[in-house]
């Protein structure tokens, strides 16, 4: 455990009881110097000083020396490393989430997204470079484009063109018209599944907010009340 985390949840817990510095050091028995060096992360803390800075605090001795949950911790690390052109106090992530956990958990959360909208963009990509169905639908969308721009072309600068060969052009341009719409909408329907499939947002995260939101305590699956019926529902 890091000793600079349990001096920020002292500072934070104190400031949240709406307790000065001299007055809790007061209540506690301790110079407002000494809790001042404690919060500031320069001193450790143990034995009855933590006790009764818990009590005074009512709070447990436990929240304040308990460290940070270090999947919590892996995963912002991990989101520091991911962007190394932004400075980022990795030596500091402890003390980040003990003052800041709120925000933590948002970062965590970003992060985690962020991964998995990286997935899905490399399986999309993965699947345009090797899909047969998709390289015919972009060949037929390119000889479609291909004869548009010609007919157009030959319509926008010829001026002695009879109306017979005029209605064929423009025939021409209303059926490859159609059917660079029909394949476009075509190309689109392959490839809607992907969103589904993938998501942006893993099972895994959602029960974690899930949990996080009801404080991890899910009545019906305490103790024998909800049974099996109860589990399978939640």
């Amino acid at each position: 455990m890091s000793r600079s985390l349990i001096g920020t949840r002292i500072r934070e817990r104190r400031r949240a009881r709406k307790i000065s510095q001299s007055g809790l050091a007061k209540e506690v028995g301790i110079s407002a110097s000494y809790l001042n060096l404690i919060e500031h992360n320069r001193r450790g803390i143990a034995g009855k000083t933590l006790l009764s800075l818990a009590k005074v605090l009512e709070t447990s001795p436990g929240y304040l020396t308990e460290g940070a949950d270090q999947g919590l911790i892996d995963r912002i690390q991990k989101a520091a490393a991911s962007h190394k052109t932004v400075p980022s106090e990795v030596e500091r992530i402890e003390e980040f989430i003990g003052r800041f956990p709120g925000f933590a958990k948002l970062l965590e959360r970003l992060h985690d997204q962020l991964e998995i909208q990286d997935q899905n963009l490399q399986a999309l990509s993965d699947k345009m470079s090797n899909d047969p169905v998709f390289a015919e639908a972009m060949h037929l969308m390119l000889s479609s484009i291909t004869i548009i721009r010609s007919t157009a072309d030959i319509l926008m600068t010829s001026d002695d063109i009879s109306e017979e060969r005029q209605s064929k052009f423009l025939s021409n341009l209303l059926v490859e018209s159609q059917r660079l719409s029909v394949t476009a909408a075509e190309v689109l329907q392959h490839f809607e599944p992907i969103d589904t499939d993938i998501g942006y947002e893993r099972d895994d995260l959602k029960i974690e907010s899930y949990m996080e939101a009801n404080d991890f305590f899910v009545e019906k699956l305490e103790g024998d009340a909800g049974g099996k019926d109860a589990v399978s529902a939640a």
